[in-house]
Order: structure tokens, then sequence, then C-alpha cells
């Protein structure tokens, strides 16, 4: 039939144009297959994301505290996790949106970016900055510690610590715990 040649009814489309039935059995196990590979596909992409984040989380905790001199005291951080961590900052709450406000002396750095496995040198903080902190349920001094992942996960570090007064009435802190938490993710499908 020529294409000026064709009729006006629904007879050409229903002798020339394939349905349902005259489809072969192997093309629509082909489609079938192509769809179960496609669902497989994106299942192992999302697990080797996850893995690749389990792999790559930094894990920041509170090392020690020092006693710098009568009203300061230095704070030691230390990476223990195999991904960098970014915008490590302190607070004295839990709550995110305070991980920006100021806790180290004013001549100190807010943030801090570590390496995997980097332990930092003191950073300063005023001696009443820790007599403010709260306590927690046991009774220990809580200090939390902010930090991002490079893909964009956002964790946090609760440091208890433990007032030690001497026989000189001198305080000192020693870290009992550091308790690790994820608050959002950084990758994923």
């Amino acid at each position: 039939i020529k294409s000026g040649d064709r009729p006006e009814s629904d007879e050409y489309f229903e002798t020339n144009c394939v349905d349902f039935y005259d489809v072969p059995i192997w093309a629509m196990l082909s489609s079938f297959g192509t769809l179960v590979a496609l669902v497989a596909a994106w299942f192992a992409i999302r697990q080797s994301n996850r893995q690749l984040e389990i792999e790559q989380t930094p894990y920041v905790v509170l090392d020690h505290i020092k006693r710098i001199d009568n009203s300061r005291y230095g704070f030691s951080i230390r990476n223990i996790g195999n991904g960098p961590a970014v915008h490590v900052t302190f607070c004295t709450s839990n709550n995110e949106s305070d991980r920006d406000n100021n806790f180290f002396s004013k001549d100190q750095s807010h943030s801090v970016n570590l390496i995997p496995h980097e332990i930092t040198q003191y950073w300063e903080a005023d001696g009443e900055r820790l007599d403010n902190l709260v306590h927690d349920k046991e009774g220990f001094d809580c200090l939390y510690i902010f930090f991002e992942s490079q893909p964009g996960g956002l964790y946090m570090t609760k440091a208890k610590i433990e007032r030690i007064v001497n026989n000189n009435n001198d305080a000192g802190y020693k870290v009992v715990e550091n308790k690790f938490s994820k608050l959002r993710g950084g990758v994923g499908v």
C-alpha cells in the first residue's frame, strides 16, 4: 500500500500493526529481565554508598583536658575515624542550632578541620565556661562536639567529663566517655 493509497477505515491498523499476542515470548522476558537488572543495580549502588559512608565516617572524640593556667583549660580532640572531619565545633548543648556559638576563648579559632587519626593541640577556654556545663542524669558534665563528613553527613559526640578536685581545691577534669551519634546522613541514593 502506498501512502496515498491508504484506506480511510481502521482496516490498515488492524492488518499492519502488531498486537500483544504477536510479540514473541523472548521479547517480553527480555524486557522483564531488563527491569530486574535495573532494580538490582539500584540496590547495589545504594549498598555501595552505605558502605562508603561507613568506611569514610569521621569520629571525633575529646581526648583530654589540661589545665593551662589558673583560669584556662586546654582541650585536645582526636579524629579516630577513617574520614576527614569538617567544621568541628564545641557546644554546651546538644542543640544543632547552637553549634556555632563560640565556646572557646575569643583569641581561639571557633572550628577546625581534622584529617583521619589527627589529634589537635589545645584549644583554650576559660574555666568559667566549664563551671556552667549542664549535668546529665548520671551527674557528669557534658560537652557536645559537632562535626561533618566531606559528603555532608552531620555527627555529634557527647563527651562526658568528670570534675576532679584535689587537696588544694584546684579543679581538674577527666574525660569519662565519648558517645557518637549520627544526626543526618551524607552519601545516599
